[in-house]
């Protein structure tokens, strides 16, 4: 039991030690017009011409830069494949429309990741954030964990199929799908191949 403890609080440290490297910039409403639709991170969306219900809540445009996050955030890369993850994890559809109904949405947690959120929180065996921009930054910092050759599960030589197949649990097949459709390559492409592109 001790051991399991040391482990989670371990972990847990490792990850605010990673977020605070990567994103010195705090994020306040205030700070970031992309939080200013409320206080879940989600804006709201004030254009309904691409079909969205006014209010429903919306991800930011393709280019720029996700919710919460400043723009010296991650690499475009690192950004690219976080969201295409969020894509193939029910966050958000296609179109960037967040899905409030999907557990990634509500835990704000949008790469699914497991584990134990900021505050302590879990649902299953999945972390739930306290922001949505905290749990970008999770997912960013675990992004740039995989594809730097120091992480001991993932490797950038790994294709995406190889990538979802430690990933997610589930449908590994749909979900390297869903990650290669939102990046437009094969999902048998390598990381390393595509990060040089």
């Amino acid at each position: 039991m001790v051991a399991i403890l040391f482990v989670v609080v371990a972990i847990t440290a490792l990850g605010a030690i990673l977020v605070s490297i990567f994103y010195t910039t705090p994020i306040t409403p205030e700070a970031s017009p992309a939080l200013a639709g409320g206080a879940s991170g989600i804006p709201a969306s004030s254009d309904s011409s691409d079909g969205a219900a006014a209010g429903v809540p919306t991800a930011p445009a393709p280019t720029e830069t996700p919710i919460g996050l400043s723009s010296s955030s991650p690499s475009d890369k690192i950004q690219q494949f976080a969201e295409a993850i969020a894509y193939a994890e029910g966050f958000w559809d296609r179109n960037r429309n967040v899905l409030t109904a999907n557990r990634p949405a509500r835990d704000n947690n949008p790469g699914d990741i497991e584990g134990v959120g900021d505050a302590g929180g879990h649902d299953g065996a999945y972390a739930i954030f306290s922001t949505v921009a905290k749990g970008w930054a999770k997912l960013y910092a675990q992004v740039q964990l995989d594809f730097s050759g120091k992480s001991q599960v993932y490797s950038p030589t790994m294709t995406i199929s190889d990538y979802a197949w430690t990933y997610t649990a589930t449908a590994q097949d749909s979900w390297s799908e869903s990650v290669a459709s939102w990046l437009d390559v094969s999902r048998d492409i390598k990381i390393s191949d595509w990060l040089a592109s």
